[in-house]
């Protein structure tokens, strides 16, 4: 029974994996990998738990939330809200900052392969730089603020299958942030020389209302989530933002550009399967398999491998989170487990925006493994920070 178990979680792994690589949809390879651990290893109970997982209120709220962040994206990017913010950064800032502030802010778009759109504006500003500094630029500051992006996709997740506040994991990801941004200042202190910043007045006048359809949602969910369930906040937050989105320009046929299914979809996959592993008990069996590692390192190092093998952070700790739940009993493991899934995605060479920067750029290898270098250091890093909180 117990070594059967475990072949057949193997089994929807490989075949979630494999979907994923040769599909390149998640959403499929969750759902075909639910169906072999529902018809081999849960049996008669499948049924039942499909049942519970599609009337269950979480999974449609959640579902709910993702499409409503590809709808707000959607919005601020046809309505020039990003453009005009970065138009008023560019006066402000220096080269180096503004290097950094591109991808940055561009990152919080969740769109796939989004990386693409950065990558001309730091190849445009960062001009005389080497195509492996251009690379690393555009790939690591594109994903520093989206790990502690409230409204990301990722995060929501994360923070709903542990059960920590939105405010909780914000706090222990923090330090980790920190030292994603001590990486990429040293990076660009090092190789991109020191240049003034541009005192255009038109360019560098920044208003506060493209910042508003974004602020405004974070602030609202940060602060409805001490007293509200996570999901609730973000279900209230979002179609404000979206309301915001709207009144500067907005129009209808942005709104339903930005109407997107995969994603949604790749949740309710996302809680079958996790209710399919904790139903087959082979959660259990894995974890006593490997009780001779420490937790902590089972943790960090479990994630950081199936996300490198995804390339995806939600379908990462979708996959994980039921074979973890157990050792994940707090804030501090949970931002622990979630840094190791996204680490792990971002060095993925899967990853659709490492894949596409690294095609625009065509920098020499040595670009991406110091990038892998950098990232396995912030991954060692994050778990010696762990220790000592």
């Amino acid at each position: 029974m117990s070594s059967f178990t475990l072949a057949v979680l193997a089994v929807s792994f490989a075949t979630v994996v494999g979907l994923t690589i040769w599909k390149k949809n998640i959403a499929l390879g969750l759902f075909a990998g639910s169906l072999v651990m529902g018809i081999l290893a849960v049996r008669d109970l499948f049924l039942r738990v499909l049942a519970e997982t599609l009337i269950d209120p979480l999974t449609w709220s959640l579902a709910a939330i993702m499409l409503m962040i590809g709808m707000l994206a959607t919005l601020m990017k046809r309505n020039g809200q990003i453009k005009e913010i970065l138009l008023g950064l560019e006066g402000v800032l220096s080269k180096r900052a503004l290097l950094a502030s591109i991808p940055a802010i561009l990152g919080l778009l969740p769109v796939p392969g989004g990386a693409l759109i950065s990558a001309p504006l730091v190849k445009e500003k960062g001009e005389g730089l080497k195509a492996m500094d251009l690379f690393f630029i555009n790939i690591w500051f594109r994903h520093m603020l989206v790990l502690i992006f409230p409204i990301a996709s990722s995060f929501v997740l994360m923070s709903e299958l542990a059960g920590v506040s939105i405010y909780r994991l914000l706090l222990y990801l923090l330090p980790m942030t920190g030292v994603t941004l001590f990486i990429g200042a040293a990076y660009l202190i090092l190789r991109v020389g020191k240049s003034e910043k541009r005192n255009d007045r038109e360019r560098g006048r920044i208003g506060i209302l493209p910042f508003l359809p974004i602020a405004v949602p974070v602030a609202l969910s940060i602060g409805l989530s001490f007293i509200l369930p996570s999901y609730l906040a973000f279900l209230i937050a979002l179609p404000v933002g979206i309301g915001l989105a709207m009144l500067n320009n907005g129009k209808l046929s942005h709104l339903r550009e930005g109407v997107a299914f995969k994603l949604p979809l790749s949740i309710v996959g996302i809680f079958l399967f996790k209710n399919l592993v904790l139903a087959s008990g082979a959660a259990s069996e894995i974890l006593a398999l490997f009780s001779f590692v420490p937790p902590t390192l089972l943790v960090s190092l479990f994630p950081f491998i199936i996300g490198f093998l995804l390339g995806s952070a939600p379908g990462t700790i979708g996959l994980c989170y039921p074979v973890m739940a157990d050792l994940i009993d707090g804030a501090g493991v949970a931002a622990l487990f979630y840094i190791s899934s996204f680490l792990g995605y971002m060095i993925s060479p899967l990853h659709l925006c490492l894949a596409l920067t690294y095609e625009y750029y065509r920098p020499e290898f040595r670009g991406y493994l110091l990038f892998l270098a950098a990232s396995v250091a912030a991954a060692a890093i994050a778990n010696l920070i762990y220790y000592f909180m």
